[in-house]
């Protein structure tokens, strides 16, 4: 892999993607402007793709005003279907279902060709790619695999307020040099809500330490919840209006396209104004949605759906499970674009005392972070150390339970000590060990992995040793052993 590329940094986000380019000159990340050419050249690109037939896609804004008017060739959210395992959607205009993974694999080909258009056919050589903190192994592989299945070398998955804290710590003197902070990035995006504690120091050497205290968050907590909670308020704002009951199914879905958007101009206007005017005109029915909504209404709304009461709870749990008091945070500091809600920075600076920092605009924190992190896998003179570690447990199931092998804030890289198992169904020609990935001892509240499967003939007679490592990516790894052996008898990726 030589220089001469392009290295980018990709957040891809659940509403947004954002889309950085190393400058190894200036030894800055740049945003990479034009991706969505049709709308002068914006930023940010709405995660929303349009198929207009097999080898033609479009994302962004035009993907949206296309849906609008064809439904059935349209997807946004992809990014929250990559938990499913069989989650797919069928799209007209090629005949076929796709699945979370290959919509993905779309959009990133969609990414690397116009970047690559507008760099003057210069290659993309590399990307690092920001994933949530809470997404798990499952996760994580799909995005990889997605990306690399676009044409893209992958150089490192990173957590998205890990690329938080190093776009912090590089660009902005917060820590003097030998002394330790305690930061807290609070990153609400479109889709995930991740809370984690860092300890950020500049060193004598100028190296940059980062180090995971503890995360906690939930995946599926986020603006994309908040437009779902005023679509349903202008459903109920529309005598006899409710979308389940359209009949007309390409109706129902370009009216849902058009609530939700409208649903998010209203969420980030509401960040700025006392008010809001709702407007959307043509729904099913010649009906018009027309509302005013003022901020003091909304914010009766977040507390009402527990939006808030979750917001609160995550913060407390990542508090509680290091034994930190609200004090001991020496910075807060404000990621995606969601956490410009004014309630939210209020519930903040209620907890912890102090004001929540907004440095710039907080959406472009993540993917600046990520292209400086891919500059620094390439320029060896950007000194960085840092320590992530994995937000679940990772174990095997076993008499119906979750038997964790790797505890949670367990350092990536790393294999977890060898535990052995007492050998059942010797008579099954292939035996099956079930890999869990959580933070409970009850199974079903955990996310199911992948599954080892062994050969009969390899089982050992009585019992089997398991050893479960991850990678620099969060993907799971497995070694087998035999009693009183030293040697796998058996590897590979769960």
């Amino acid at each position: 892999m030589g220089n001469d590329g392009l290295f980018l940094g990709i957040d891809f986000g659940t509403s947004t993607n954002y889309v950085t380019r190393w400058d190894a000159q200036k030894k800055v990340a740049v945003p990479v402007v034009g991706i969505t050419r049709q709308h002068g050249g914006q930023n940010f690109i709405d995660n929303i793709i349009y198929y207009e037939s097999v080898t033609n896609q479009v994302i962004g804004k035009l993907a949206f005003e296309k849906g609008i008017l064809d439904p059935f060739n349209v997807v946004e959210g992809i990014k929250r279907k990559l938990e499913y395992d069989n989650w797919k959607q069928r799209i007209a205009s090629i005949g076929q279902e796709l699945s979370s993974e290959e919509i993905a694999t779309d959009i990133f080909k969609v990414i690397k060709n116009r970047v690559e258009g507008i760099h003057g056919g210069t290659p993309v050589e590399g990307v690092v790619i920001s994933v949530p903190f809470a997404f798990q192994s499952k996760e994580r592989q799909r995005i990889k695999n997605a990306a690399e299945n676009a044409g893209l070398n992958v150089m490192k998955l990173i957590e998205e307020p890990v690329a938080a804290a190093i776009c912090f710590g590089l660009f902005h003197e917060v820590v003097e040099n030998n002394r330790k902070e305690k930061v807290l990035i609070f990153d609400l995006g479109g889709g995930t809500f991740d809370v984690t504690i860092f300890e950020l120091v500049r060193q004598f050497d100028d190296t940059i330490r980062v180090e995971v205290l503890n995360t906690d968050g939930h995946k599926n907590l986020g603006g994309k919840d908040i437009d779902d909670m005023l679509v349903k308020k202008f459903e109920e704002s529309i005598d006899g209006y409710e979308l389940a009951l359209i009949s007309d199914e390409r109706q129902r879905r370009k009216d849902q396209l058009n609530l939700i958007e409208e649903a998010k101009r209203v969420k980030e206007n509401l960040a700025l104004a006392e008010d809001e005017d709702a407007f959307c005109a043509d729904l099913d029915q010649r009906r018009v949605l027309e509302m005013e909504i003022t901020l003091e209404e909304f914010n009766k709304w977040l507390i009402r759906h527990g939006f808030i009461g979750r917001v609160r709870e995550v913060l407390e749990s990542a508090l509680d499970e290091i034994e930190f008091e609200p004090g001991d945070i020496d910075r807060i500091v404000l990621v995606g674009g969601s956490s410009n809600i004014p309630l939210i920075q209020q519930e903040i600076e209620k907890i912890f005392g102090k004001k929540a920092e907004s440095i710039r605009n907080p959406g472009e924190l993540v993917g600046e972070g990520a292209g400086i992190y891919c500059g620094s896998l390439l320029d060896k003179s950007l000194n960085y150390e840092i320590v992530t570690k994995i937000s679940h447990a990772i174990g095997v199931k076993t008499t119906g339970k979750f038997a964790p092998l790797i505890q949670r804030n367990s350092k990536y890289e790393a294999f977890s000590d060898i535990r052995y198992f007492s050998v059942t169904n010797r008579t099954d020609r292939r035996t099956k060990i079930e890999v869990y990935q959580g933070n409970s001892t009850d199974i079903t509240e955990c996310s199911f992995v992948g599954q080892i499967q062994i050969d009969g003939s390899k089982l050992p007679e009585s019992q089997i040793g398991i050893q479960l490592g991850t990678d620099k990516n969060g993907i799971v790894n497995y070694k087998l052993y035999k009693i009183n052996e030293s040697d796998p008898f058996e590897t590979g990726r769960a």
